[in-house]
């Protein structure tokens, strides 16, 4: 009735979020991208806050060639992603942080196959803040220079 029943269940809504996200990715490696992303927004109605889940969801729309669903959420996570990450005290979610390696790198793909080259630039920039030391990121932002 109050609205704190996330809060009050903390455990179980981990719980259900880590296994959520597993399916989710069994159905990207199956290619089953309606599946996947009908969990991703599952996990949205009870972690609305997670950036990285909006993330990939935001990718999995653009899979399933939706670009105005896939711009609404990207657009909504990656300004949040990008500041989070540039404050060095944050601590990213261990559950849902992992997803989000292979979505920038499927974005920023995405990006120079249909020629929007300075946009994948500047992911790629931002990319490179969030995972400093990955070398896919690297060598992307050297392919774009």
């Amino acid at each position: 009735k109050n609205g704190n029943i996330v809060t009050n269940h903390e455990e179980y809504f981990l719980t259900m979020k880590k296994e959520g996200i597993a399916y989710a990715q069994e159905y990207e490696r199956e290619e089953n991208y309606r599946k996947a992303l009908y969990t991703y927004k599952q996990i949205l109605k009870f972690a609305p806050d997670d950036p990285n889940i909006l993330f990939v969801k935001g990718v999995t729309d653009l899979r399933m060639s939706a670009a105005y669903e896939a711009e609404k959420a990207i657009g909504a996570s990656f300004p949040i992603l990008e500041q989070n990450y540039r404050n060095m005290d944050f601590k990213p979610d261990p559950i849902s942080a992992p997803l989000l390696n292979e979505a920038l790198l499927f974005y920023i793909d995405n990006l120079i196959l249909n020629s929007y080259v300075d946009s994948a630039k500047n992911v790629t920039l931002s990319a490179r803040v969030i995972f400093p030391l990955d070398e896919e990121i690297k060598r992307r932002l050297q392919e774009l220079k």
